[in-house]
């Protein structure tokens, strides 16, 4: 069975990577690559792809030192969707993103090329 986004166990997970952009037809994309455990006994984070497609509406605020310094412990507090909009709660921060459309996938491995080391 194939997980949704309301499946997800979203407590104690990472954001990894968020990008906004346009498709071919200039519609906006919003897509989130985060860090989830796949359940309350896994030691280890599993990697997920949301894409926001036909985005309508796009909210952040984010205290980036609260996300490094929560990293290990996981910085996503909750997260839902409703109404067409993911709500994502974080230490020191909220995303919030209407869209018509929003695809998940499993990723086999976090996606290196969008982490860089300072």
């Amino acid at each position: 069975m194939t997980p949704t986004l309301d499946d997800l166990l979203w407590h104690d997970g990472n954001l990894i990577a968020l990008a906004l952009g346009l498709d071919k037809q200039g519609n906006a994309t919003a897509t989130r690559e985060i860090a989830l455990y796949p359940d309350e006994q896994a030691r280890s984070r599993q990697p997920w792809l949301i894409e926001c497609q036909s985005v309508s509406r796009f909210h952040c605020t984010l205290e980036l030192a609260a996300l490094k310094q929560n990293l290990g412990a996981g910085h996503i507090a909750n997260g839902y969707l409703k109404d067409k909009t993911l709500w994502l709660y974080f230490s020191d921060g909220l995303l919030e993103i209407s869209a018509k459309q929003f695809r998940l996938a499993e990723l086999t491995s976090i996606n290196s090329a969008l982490i860089q080391d300072s």
